[in-house]
């Protein structure tokens, strides 16, 4: 996923949305530009994009990559 920093926003709402059974196994997004985004046009509660969607992958049984540029993040087990 690559939408210029808002990919947070995007992730945010498929994990919310989606029920387990139909989450994808692999998601790779873009982080750098989030941290621009962040330094730039920080968002309201202080929270960093990335930050806040590496905690909801998490909470959704996501296990996290940083891939310098890139996370991926894997959801290893569906039962999670």
């Amino acid at each position: 996923i690559d939408i210029e920093g808002y990919e947070y926003i995007l992730l945010d709402g498929m994990l919310k949305e989606m029920p387990d059974e139909s989450l994808p196994p692999v998601i790779h997004f873009e982080k750098k530009v989030m941290h621009h985004q962040d330094k730039m046009h920080p968002l309201r509660n202080r929270t960093s994009r990335l930050d806040h969607t590496k905690e909801l992958l998490s909470s959704r049984g996501y296990h996290l990559f940083d891939e310098a540029e890139d996370y991926l993040a894997l959801r290893l087990d569906s039962n999670t």
